[in-house]
């Protein structure tokens, strides 16, 4: 982490309501994340972390209903994860949307 630096991305491995996501602006950030959620502030969640790069631009998410032979797509979701307006600030799991073709129906 030390060696690549930041950006970089602090996961909870596992379930944590939407807040188990830190995108950490310096290596101390990341630092503290990793604390926090061995520290047990998200429970079961936060017993194991993710440390992932950090990948600019937009994400989304597609979802489908599957049952081994057939997908039935239904729609694209994205997260707008900060709470301040530039990208800054925390995550907030209440900032998101559904998608009407922005690009993402490819």
């Amino acid at each position: 982490m030390r060696a690549r630096g930041a950006p970089i991305v602090v996961k909870a491995d596992g379930l944590a309501a939407g807040k188990g996501v830190v995108v950490a602006t310096s290596v101390e950030e990341a630092d503290a994340a990793i604390d926090m959620m061995f520290a047990g502030t998200l429970g079961a969640a936060g017993a194991a972390v993710v440390v992932e790069e950090f990948l600019a631009g937009e994400e989304a998410s597609f979802f489908a209903l599957c049952d081994g032979e057939t997908a039935i797509p239904l729609a694209a979701a994205q997260d707008h994860k900060r709470v301040l307006d530039g990208g800054r600030g925390p995550q907030h799991r209440r900032h998101g949307r559904l998608l009407a073709g922005r690009g993402h129906d490819r």
